[in-house]
C-alpha cells in the first residue's frame, strides 16, 4: 500500500491566500489586496443554540478574556488573559484545543468570529494576532461537537467552487455546512489491518479487529481513552468486495464509533486518470471521485458518517505516474484531487481532506499545499507524514515549519501528524515491529521537535498481527506507549 521513494517536485508558483493587517479592526474581513474596509459595528457576544447531533452552533461574536465562555455539553472555549483561546472537556479540563498564543496578549485581549466567517484574535481591542484564515465565508458559524471535530467553522449556504479535470472547467456548488476550517489538535488515530479487506495473502489482517468495538473496549482500555478517530481502508467497503461483502461489520463500527463520539475516516485513492489501467498509490480502479460516492453512500445507508478522508500519497503518485494520467504539475494534480474532496462533499458536507505523504521537503510541502488550496478552495485538514523511513529527520523541522505557515504568518496552519509504525524496513515479527516502532518514539522525541498534532498508530504490514491486549506486542500496546513517554518528558 506504501511505496519507498520521493522524486523531486516539480515546482509552481506559491499562491499566497492570507494576511491580517497590522492593527486591523474586528469585523474587518483582512483582505487588504481587495480593499475591504471594516463595517461599523461589531459582532455581538456570543448567541448559541443547540444544533443536530449534540453540538452547539455559535453565529458571529465577540468573546474576551474573563467573560463567560462557550460552553455545549462538557465542552469549554474560553479566551484566556495571555491571549490563548482553549477548548476543554470536562472531566479534568483536558485541552482538546487550543490556538497555542499564549504570552502574544496582555491587554484586551479577545476572539471575535467576524460577519465573513474568519475567526480572528486580538490584542488591544483592535491588533490581530492571529486567525483561521476562513474569510469569504459570510454568514459562518463556529460548530462545537462532542466528536471531532471538536471545533469548526462552517458555512450556512451553498458556495460555488470552479472545479477543473483534465482542463475542463466546471461550476460546482460545496453543500451547506461545509468546514472551512476544523480544530485538529490531540486527536489520535487507530488504523489496523482488518480481516475481510481482501489484502491477499501476505496480509491477513488482525483477526481480533472486531473486538476493538466490544462494549467496554476489553483489551484496550488505556488505549481506547486516548483514540478519538479510527482509519479505515477502502477494501473494507462492499462495492470493493464485488457486493458480496457484508455490511454487517461496518455497521457494528459505525454504532459503536458514534456511541462513544469516535470519527470515522478513510484512507483513499484519490487520483483519477482518463487511463483506467494506471495503478500506484494515489489511485485505484475505480479512483477518485467514483470511488469516493461508492463508499459515501454505503456509509450514508448504514447510518454513518465520514469526517475525515485521508489521501493516500497523491504526490507519490503524481512523481512517478503523472505522464500516464497526464498531469503536468503540481498544480494539474491538485485540481484533480479537489474532485474527490468534492464527490464526498456531496454526500458528508461537514467531511475534511487531508493528505498522507512521505519524503517532502519544507518547500515542497509549501507548493503543494498552496495549490491544493487554490483549487479546492480549502486548506488540508492535516497533513499525515509517513516518516522513519531511510534519510528521514533531516527535513522534519522544515516541513512543520512549512504547514504552520501554509495560511500566513498569523494563519493557524496545517496540523502535523506522524504515523507511528515500525518504519522501512518493517519489522517481521510481532516483537520486532513493536520494537522498532517504540524505538522510533524514541527517536522523533530525540530532534526536539514540537509534538505531532496528530498521532496515527496504523500498519499496513503483515505486523502487529493482533491490535490486542494493549499489554502484548500489539499496536494498541503502541498506543500506551507514545503516551506514557509524552507523560515523561
Amino acid at each position: 500500500m506504501k511505496h519507498f521513494k520521493f522524486a523531486a517536485v516539480v515546482k509552481l508558483a506559491v499562491f499566497i491566500f492570507c494576511c491580517i493587517p497590522p492593527g486591523g479592526a474586528p469585523g474587518a474581513a483582512l483582505r487588504l489586496a481587495q480593499g475591504q474596509a471594516a463595517p461599523t459595528s461589531t459582532p455581538p457576544s456570543p448567541a448559541c443554540s443547540p444544533s443536530a447531533g449534540d453540538s452547539t452552533t455559535c453565529s458571529s461574536f465577540n468573546l474576551a478574556a474573563g467573560a463567560s465562555p462557550i460552553t455545549s455539553n462538557n465542552l469549554t472555549l474560553s479566551m484566556e488573559a495571555n491571549g490563548n483561546l482553549v477548548l476543554h472537556r470536562s472531566p479534568g479540563k483536558l485541552v482538546l484545543w487550543e490556538s497555542n498564543t499564549a504570552g502574544s496578549c496582555a491587554d484586551k485581549c479577545m476572539a471575535a468570529l467576524q460577519p465573513d466567517g474568519n475567526l480572528v484574535l486580538y490584542k488591544n481591542g483592535s491588533t490581530a494576532y492571529w486567525n483561521t484564515a476562513t474569510y469569504g465565508n459570510p454568514g459562518a458559524v463556529l460548530v462545537l461537537s462532542p466528536a471531532p471535530p471538536y471545533l469548526s467553522i462552517r458555512t450556512t449556504t451553498p458556495k460555488l467552487q470552479p472545479f477543473v479535470q483534465f482542463g475542463k472547467t466546471t461550476q460546482q456548488s460545496y453543500r451547506a455546512g461545509q468546514v472551512v476550517w476544523g480544530a485538529g489538535q490531540n486527536l489520535n488515530w487507530l488504523a489496523p489491518v482488518d480481516p475481510f479487506g481482501g489484502y491477499g495473502a501476505a496480509r491477513p489482517g488482525a483477526p481480533d479487529f472486531m473486538q476493538l468495538f466490544q462494549e467496554g473496549a476489553p483489551g484496550w482500555q488505556v488505549a481506547f481513552s486516548h483514540i478519538n478517530v479510527v482509519k479505515l481502508y477502502t477494501q473494507n467497503f462492499q462495492y470493493f468486495q464485488g457486493k458480496v461483502h457484508s455490511p454487517e461489520n461496518l455497521r457494528t463500527i459505525i454504532e459503536f464509533l458514534k456511541a462513544h463520539h469516535i470519527a470515522l475516516a478513510i484512507e483513499a485513492e484519490p487520483v483519477t486518470c482518463i487511463n483506467q489501467t494506471v495503478k500506484g498509490e494515489g489511485v485505484g480502479i475505480p479512483s477518485g471521485p467514483a470511488q469516493a460516492t461508492e463508499i459515501a453512500l454505503e456509509v450514508q445507508s448504514l447510518g454513518g458518517t465520514l469526517a475525515y478522508a485521508a489521501m493516500d500519497e497523491p504526490v507519490d503518485f503524481y512523481n512517478n505516474h503523472a505522464a500516464s494520467c497526464p498531469l503536468k504539475s503540481l498544480s494539474d494534480l491538485a485540481e484533480n484531487v479537489a474532485n474527490f474532496y468534492a464527490a464526498y462533499q456531496a454526500v458528508f458536507p461537514a467531511i475534511q481532506v487531508g493528505d498522507v505523504e512521505f519524503g517532502m521537503t519544507g518547500p515542497q510541502m509549501a507548493e503543494w499545499a498552496a495549490a491544493y488550496r487554490h483549487a479546492a478552495g480549502v486548506s488540508f485538514a492535516f497533513f499525515h507524514d509517513d516518516a522513519f523511513q531511510p534519510g528521514w529527520g533531516t527535513n522534519t523541522a522544515a516541513v512543520q515549519a512549512a504547514l504552520k505557515g501554509a495560511e500566513g504568518e498569523k494563519g493557524a496552519g496545517i496540523p502535523y501528524g506522524l504515523i507511528r509504525n515500525s518504519g522501512q524496513p518493517p519489522g517481521t515479527t510481532d516483537t520486532l515491529w513493536v520494537s522498532k516502532a517504540k524505538r522510533n518514539v524514541d527517536f522523533y522525541n530525540s530532534l526536539r521537535v514540537p509534538a505531532p498534532a496528530q498521532n496515527i498508530f496504523q500498519t499496513w504490514e503483515p505486523f502487529p498481527t493482533r491490535v490486542l491486549p494493549e499489554t502484548g506486542d500489539t499496536l494498541t500496546n503502541v498506543v500506551n506507549y507514545v503516551f506514557k513517554s509524552q507523560k515523561l518528558q
